[in-house]
């Protein structure tokens, strides 16, 4: 029987994405690129979360993220409930950070009424 997988990495990648739409999480707002570390998996960047998971070749997930404002780091090797629940928690921190940035922003310029000389706004 043929495997829809190409590669051995296939596996770890394809188990995250797998994951990401499980929790309906957008993977394309996280900064990402594929890692084809032991069975694969993804090196990533959030607002405030950094790092690598990957699946390894005993079928646990590997996690190696550093917290970027605390500068704590996490390495722990999970099952598939942790690193689900892992993945959901770094999605909420990431949203808060976003709406955060994004009400700073709206402050900034809340009460900025000047017009260009041709009476249109800025």
């Amino acid at each position: 029987m043929k495997s829809h997988f190409k590669k051995e990495t296939d596996y770890g990648f394809q188990g995250l994405i797998n994951i990401f739409n499980k929790k309906e999480i957008n993977i394309y707002d996280w900064v990402f690129k594929r890692l084809d570390k032991e069975r694969g998996g993804i090196e990533f960047a959030t607002p405030n979360v950094q790092g690598t998971i990957y699946l390894g070749y005993e079928d646990l997930y590997n996690c190696d993220i550093t917290f970027v404002n605390s500068k704590e780091v996490y390495k722990a090797t999970l099952v598939l409930p942790e690193l689900e629940a892992l993945i959901q928690k770094i999605e909420d921190m990431r949203v808060r950070e976003v709406e955060k940035i994004r009400n700073i922003i709206k402050e900034m310029f809340k009460g900025d009424d000047t017009e260009r000389e041709d009476g249109a706004p800025f």
